[in-house]
């Protein structure tokens, strides 16, 4: 009975299109980073108020915000590289000037 609910939970999250997102926000180095992969997109953006800053995503294909000027928000962004090691095969950086 157990494997029989287990197996029907499963079927109605996949069948519902529930996706998976893991996004962190921490504060780290004098900054904020928020990063993450959903079941579309890997992202990182970060916030430096005292230096200038960048973010990178490396999903599907490889992203970076560029120089980003002290007390705005660097983003980055792209499609997430498909595959259960999401953290694996989709990688987010920040990165000082």
């Amino acid at each position: 009975m157990k494997k029989i609910f287990i197996t029907l939970l499963l079927t109605i999250i996949i069948a519902s299109g529930a996706g998976i997102v893991k996004a962190y926000q921490v504060n780290v180095d004098g900054g904020s980073w928020n990063y993450g992969v959903s079941d579309t997109y890997v992202w990182s953006n970060y916030y430096h108020g005292k230096k200038a800053h960048y973010s990178t995503v490396i999903g599907a294909n490889k992203f970076s915000s560029g120089y980003t000027p002290k007390g705005r928000w660097s983003k980055a962004s792209s499609v997430r590289r498909p595959g259960w090691q999401i953290w694996k095969a989709n990688k987010a950086y920040y990165g000082f000037y």
